[in-house]
């Protein structure tokens, strides 16, 4: 199917098995698995209260310093929110990090890459010019309307 696609074409009953980079999550199976949030480096917990996509909410108890840790892949764009600063997360074996002192009390990851931002910024420049577009041309056509210096003599 991926040498089809590459030349714009289809693929009719495409079963083909495509093999996927798997990264360093854990899962509950494995022996090496942690939990969905854990801490690296210092006693105490970590407890996920809110997940989604693109949002995972963790609070945590730590009774020194170190590092907490997602059981989820690490890319560029996720933020860490402590005690009301943000800051960028950090890869940790793979997986989405920060540091945590045992002030922190809760742990806010966000995901918001760039190029999201800057899609959205072109999408509604796009969106403004186009609606000036349609504005501009019915502003032309408008029936009964004379342009400047024409009489209607």
């Amino acid at each position: 199917m991926y040498p089809a696609f590459l030349t714009n074409g289809g693929v009719l009953e495409g079963y083909e098995v495509i093999h996927v980079k798997k990264g360093n999550v854990k899962t509950a199976g494995d022996p090496q698995y942690r939990g969905e949030s854990y801490l690296a480096g210092a006693a105490g917990s970590a407890i996920t209260e809110y997940f989604s996509p693109n949002k995972i909410r963790v609070r945590v108890d730590a009774q020194s310093d170190g590092v907490l840790v997602l059981n989820q892949n690490y890319h560029r764009g996720w933020k860490a929110e402590k005690k009301g600063s943000r800051e960028a997360a950090v890869p940790f074996e793979g997986m989405i990090a920060t540091s945590v002192s045992p002030q922190i009390g809760q742990v806010i990851f966000c995901y918001l890459p760039v190029g999201f931002l800057i899609g959205c910024l072109l999408t509604l420049v796009s969106l403004f010019a186009g609606a000036f577009m349609i504005l501009r041309t019915k502003e032309v056509k408008t029936p009964g309307r004379q342009p400047p210096g024409e009489s209607t003599a």
